[in-house]
This record gives C-alpha cells, sequence and structure tokens, in this order.
C-alpha cells in the first residue's frame, strides 16, 4: 500500500519510437471505491468506481494490462521495426486472426492423413494426432490439409475485407501457411515471419521450456499488432485478447460468418 508502493512509471510504447508513461498512483485512483461505498454485486466483480465517469470494464482492461506489462526493449524495437517493413506503421490496416490447428476445426480424415506421415503411432487414433499436430511448430501440410486451409484463410481474410474495404490486412496465426496465401488471394497481404524460421509457438507448450525468448516474439507482436488494428476478424480467444484492450475496434468473429467470395480460389 502508499503511494511511494505504487508509483510505478509504465511505459505504453508509441510506433514513433518513442514512449508516453501512465502513473499508476493515477490509475489506481481512478478505479478505487471510496470508503464506505457500497458496490452492486456486478461493480464488485469488477473492482469498478460507479462515480467513475465514462469509464468501462475495457478501460479497466487496458488499464492494468499497462500495469503488468511492460514490453522489453528488444521487442518495441522488434515491433516497430516490423510494422515498418509491412508498411503499416502509422498507416491503418485489419488483421485476420485464425486458429488453424484447432483440433476442433481439424477432421478425423484430415488427421489420419497427417498422422500416416508424421505421427505413425496415432494412425489410428485421430483424437491424439489432432492434438499432437496443434502442438507441433511445423506441419506438413497434405492436399487434405492444405485444401482446409485454404478455405479458413480465405474466410478469415473476406471477413476481415468486409469489415473496411480496400485496407491492407495483417495475417496473425498458428501456422505459417500466411505466407502461401499471398500468392492465392488478390488482397493486400501481410505477414511476419517467425524468428525460429519454423513456425509460430505455442507459449504454454512445456515441451518449449528453455527455448530463446525471442523465439517467442511473434506471439506478441501479433497482439499489439492486432490492438493497434482498424477492424480485426478473429477466430479465437487470443484474437478476441486485444478487443480488451482497445474496444473501440470493429470486430467479427470468423468463426460464426461465412465471408468467403469467389476472388479468393485455391492455387
Amino acid at each position: 500500500g502508499g503511494e511511494t508502493y505504487v508509483q510505478a512509471q509504465v511505459v505504453n510504447i508509441n510506433l514513433d519510437g518513442g514512449q508516453f508513461k501512465h502513473n499508476a498512483w493515477v490509475i489506481f485512483n481512478k478505479w478505487r471505491r471510496e470508503p464506505g461505498q457500497i458496490l452492486s454485486h456486478s461493480s464488485a466483480y469488477y473492482g469498478w468506481n460507479p462515480n467513475a465517469k465514462n469509464v468501462s470494464e475495457h478501460d479497466l482492461f487496458e488499464d492494468v494490462f499497462r500495469i503488468m506489462f511492460e514490453p522489453s526493449p528488444s521487442l518495441q524495437e522488434e515491433l516497430y521495426h516490423k510494422m515498418k517493413h509491412l508498411d503499416i506503421l502509422d498507416k491503418e490496416y485489419n488483421v485476420a486472426q485464425i486458429r488453424a490447428k484447432d483440433p476442433r476445426l481439424i477432421s478425423d480424415e484430415i488427421a489420419l492423413e497427417w498422422a500416416n506421415k508424421s505421427d505413425p503411432a496415432n494412425i489410428h487414433n485421430p483424437y491424439t494426432a489432432k492434438r499432437h499436430m496443434d502442438l507441433m511448430e511445423t506441419v506438413e501440410v497434405g492436399e487434405k490439409l492444405k485444401s482446409l486451409y485454404v478455405k479458413v484463410y480465405s474466410n478469415a481474410i473476406e471477413c476481415a475485407n468486409n469489415l473496411t474495404p480496400g485496407l491492407p490486412i495483417y495475417i496473425a496465426s498458428d501456422t505459417d501457411f500466411g505466407e502461401q496465401m499471398q500468392t492465392i488471394s488478390n488482397y493486400s497481404l501481410r505477414v511476419a515471419a517467425a524468428e525460429n524460421s519454423t513456425g509460430p509457438l505455442h507459449i504454454d507448450n512445456g515441451r518449449l521450456v528453455g527455448r530463446n525468448p525471442k523465439d517467442f516474439y511473434l506471439l506478441f507482436l501479433d497482439l499489439y499488432i492486432m490492438e493497434r488494428a482498424k477492424c480485426l476478424s478473429y477466430g479465437s480467444s487470443f484474437g478476441m485478447f486485444p478487443l480488451h484492450m482497445r474496444w473501440n475496434a470493429c470486430s467479427l468473429d470468423n468463426r460464426k460468418n461465412d465471408c468467403i467470395a469467389s476472388n479468393v480460389t485455391e492455387g
């Protein structure tokens, strides 16, 4: 407790290379309830001060996130240079976020096709094969899996363009198939290559303990780039995370909407 304890200076990176600092004490006073103040159940749950004007749970989420997490200098630099390289720095763009290896999307037929080449021990166990596929750094893409990927990516991209037509579309995904979509789609797609030269990694994968932290940079780059998007077509809870950080972004769940149009074809 006490002001001295919470006088943290929290960095909120700006993409011009500068920094904007939040004072944690000011944020604390913004949300704390007054002595003796009686809160409703919902307000108590969120820790809101009902007297705070023009604030929401999303304001609270962003404030707490900025206090708890400060990007390292190397991650800040990587984000700046990556967005500059992709030509989306200080420009409007949309994002298509795809959870392509979600075991719920993979049919037994596709799982067995993959297991036949990459996981022979589970050639008769599609349930386990799907989960092994999800944890792999790279996945060999057979014809059936490619057909699924093209469909899922194309739909997510189309949903993103429908939200605000004509803007560049950044691809955030759990596979590197976005690079192939750049040769298939007629849209202007932006794809950030993984630092590990293999594919996006799951940060909660116990098999990856001890890896170089930079191997996970793409995860955080995706998060911050999604948070700054004009509109977001999301396909998982990770894709929804940036919406809590910046609720004014237009969004669409590409898992629940069929947006596929004829201008994206399989190649």
